[in-house]
């Protein structure tokens, strides 16, 4: 439906610039000949005759059905110009619709991943606290029973004095190489 109704309106739109085109022609030849002190007979004479190079008659009839050729042409051209915009309107709304629909589903995405990262660094501050409250020899054994990087990672979210007071219940040996992983990480 939509369709026949931009089609009705686009041949209708032609008509009338058609007939806008040819009043304006013929407005312009009236103008020419009565500005140039020829008399309305003459003027009509010379619509209706004209003086080829060899001196016969010409019809307007061929010079309007040459006009309109060409005229039918640019129609043509313009129509098909027309379709081509529509094509490639139809084209750029379905990229966009494609883009809103990536759009929407990206800002779900990000969404779902800021209340999921929200959920891990509640759980990450819970964890944090309970090892601050926690007795430090206990944090301590916790800690040395960890990977080297993840126990790095629990000392140096746990306040300074939580911290010192693990460190001072743990061996040594194990405390030195932690000490020196926060100290790189803080840099």
């Amino acid at each position: 439906m939509k369709e026949y109704e931009k089609k009705g309106f686009g041949l209708r739109a032609i008509f009338l610039a058609l007939l806008v085109i040819l009043l304006l022609f013929g407005i312009g030849i009236a103008a020419v000949f009565f500005l140039s002190g020829n008399s309305p007979e003459k003027v009509s004479e010379a619509i209706w005759k004209d003086k080829g190079e060899a001196g016969e008659p010409k019809k307007l009839e061929e010079n309007y059905t040459k006009e309109l050729k060409k005229l039918n042409q640019k129609l043509k051209d313009a129509e098909a110009e027309r379709t081509s915009l529509e094509k490639m309107l139809d084209s750029k709304e379905q990229e966009a619709s494609k883009s809103e629909h990536t759009i929407a589903q990206l800002e779900s995405t990000i969404k779902n991943l800021e209340e999921s990262a929200g959920e891990k660094n509640q759980a990450a501050g819970e964890m944090i606290a309970t090892y601050e409250h926690m007795a430090p020899k206990r944090a301590a054994l916790i800690l040395q029973e960890m990977k080297e990087d993840e126990a790095a990672k629990v000392l140096s979210a746990v306040t300074t004095e939580a911290r010192a007071a693990i460190l001072e219940k743990m061996d040594p040996a194990l405390a030195a190489p932690l000490m020196v992983k926060i100290s790189a990480e803080a840099d």
